[in-house]
């Protein structure tokens, strides 16, 4: 199986702005950022051979419908919920709820939002489920928060190191699954 995780575009968002499952926009930089996807992705695979699956985000169906005439949405490739946290700047979030999450956020899940475990579990049993199923070359246009959460699953990296993994707006990160075993072939290509 051929794995490709791929990372929304650049969003329209106020700087510093927490907006998790908030249906923002793309920057105005859109159609320039796109095409440099498509054409790096181009490189490396056939797009009539390839199953693409995005997150219900405004920003990854942009994306995907650039990609391929023929996706999936599913709703557990949404980013992670930050409930109460959704459309502030993180300068906005009152520290007393904040430090606690920065803290611990694996497990700590903002107001009425979810942890990053939750977003890794509700992840990660998708993918297994797409192995299951034989999928030979797969795309996932997601986000940074669940393709940091894959990630950390499939090259056994603790979830509260997920950070050390840098991912651009559009990065492309290829892992290839043989024998029972993920392989890292390249990260934030972008």
């Amino acid at each position: 199986m051929n794995l490709y995780l791929i990372r929304h575009t650049a969003v329209d968002v106020k700087p510093g702005a927490c907006y998790g499952q908030s249906d923002v926009g793309l920057a105005n930089t859109f159609e320039a950022d796109i095409n440099k996807v498509k054409i790096l992705l181009n490189q490396y695979i056939s797009f009539e051979n390839f199953h693409f699956i995005s997150s219900p985000a405004q920003r990854c169906q942009l994306l995907v419908q650039h990609l391929s005439p023929s996706f999936t949405l599913a709703p557990e490739l949404w980013e992670m919920d930050f409930g109460a946290w959704e459309g502030k700047t993180w300068g906005e979030i009152p520290p007393a709820e904040l430090d606690p999450w920065m803290a611990d956020f694996v497990n700590i899940r903002p107001p009425g939002g979810e942890n990053f475990l939750e977003v890794q579990s509700r992840s990660v049993q998708f993918l297994q489920t797409i192995v299951q199923n034989n999928v030979e070359n797969l795309a996932l246009i997601t986000h940074a928060g669940v393709i940091r959460g894959l990630l950390c699953h499939l090259i056994n990296l603790p979830l509260s190191n997920a950070f050390q993994l840098d991912l651009d707006y559009g990065s492309i990160t290829r892992l290839t699954f043989k024998h029972g075993l993920w392989k890292l072939r390249f990260h934030n290509l972008t």
